[in-house]
């Protein structure tokens, strides 16, 4: 085991992700920034250091509401991110229909053949995955 590991446990009074969400956010950085010890290669941020860090505690029930609406915006923000990327498969799922198209492997008029909207499913999958 590691002994670079740091192990922090929370009172009952602090939602640890509201302080992991503090300790990401500019604030928190710069004070974590402000803590390490850095040698050539590696920093390192000590137990004994981390105690002086000012963490901003409100009620319990607020670090909750606020834990809450930024997993919501994280949440939305995660969506937006794979949207964005999505159209770039998009654009390439369409190359490859078109190329199935041109090649006449979308299928036919023909009921016993594959429908076309579920070949189309399927390749958008292959895509997306």
């Amino acid at each position: 085991m590691s002994s670079n590991i740091l192990r922090i446990r929370f009172i009952d009074d602090i939602n640890p992700y509201y302080v992991k969400y503090f300790l990401n956010s500019p604030q928190g950085k710069k004070a974590l920034n402000d803590i390490k010890s850095a040698t050539t290669n590696i920093a390192a941020i000590y137990a004994k250091n981390l105690y002086s860090v000012m963490i901003p505690v409100p009620t319990l029930e607020e670090q909750d509401r606020i834990v809450e609406v930024l997993d919501r915006i994280l949440n939305i923000e995660n969506k937006i991110n794979f949207l964005v990327n999505s159209k770039a498969s998009i654009n390439d799922m369409v190359s490859v229909i078109l190329s199935k198209a041109f090649r006449s492997e979308l299928g036919t008029n023909d009921r016993s053949e594959e429908n076309v909207v579920e070949l189309l499913k399927e390749e958008f999958k292959k895509q997306v995955n």
